[in-house]
């Protein structure tokens, strides 16, 4: 017996969000294991420019708009997925674009120091992104998202 289209694409979904968290909790974990220097650069630099923002900005501007910024992508993370599970058209497109915006901000990140665990959790992830995207918009998977309105 094979399973329905909608039922892989789905999976696919909770897969990727799964696999975020498992990401994280893997970074969390495994930083411990960096050695000293390292470990202290992550800290220090995540007090340096908290939010990656412009340090002429006041500490009360900087952190108004860093919380801003973290309710804005808590909501975008939350609706996406959910839009695509429900296969919705604008899911498709804004899970594309924010995997675009993601990829391109990494070439103005700066150095990134991560366990090899955690990178290799991230690229594994990367793989399971690729295929949602690739899945999404091939049939029979695109077929599901030509038949919901918006």
């Amino acid at each position: 017996m094979f399973a329905s289209p909608k039922r892989i694409f789905r999976s696919l979904i909770i897969l990727s969000v799964a696999w975020s968290v498992v990401s994280i909790v893997v970074f969390v974990v495994s930083a411990r294991s960096l050695p000293a220097p390292l470990h202290d650069y992550i800290l220090v630099r995540a007090h340096e420019r908290p939010f990656y923002m412009p340090r002429s900005l006041t500490p009360w501007l900087t952190i108004l708009i860093g919380l801003s910024v973290l309710v804005c992508s808590a909501t975008i993370a939350i609706a996406i997925p959910v839009g695509l599970y429900r296969f919705r058209r604008w899911a498709r497109t804004g899970y594309v674009a924010i995997a675009a915006l993601c990829t391109i901000s990494l070439f103005w990140s700066g150095p990134v120091v991560c366990p090899s665990a955690t990178f290799a959790c991230f690229e594994i992830g990367s793989f399971i992104q690729g295929a949602l995207v690739t899945a999404a918009f091939l049939p029979p998977f695109a077929e599901l998202f030509a038949t919901q309105q918006i």
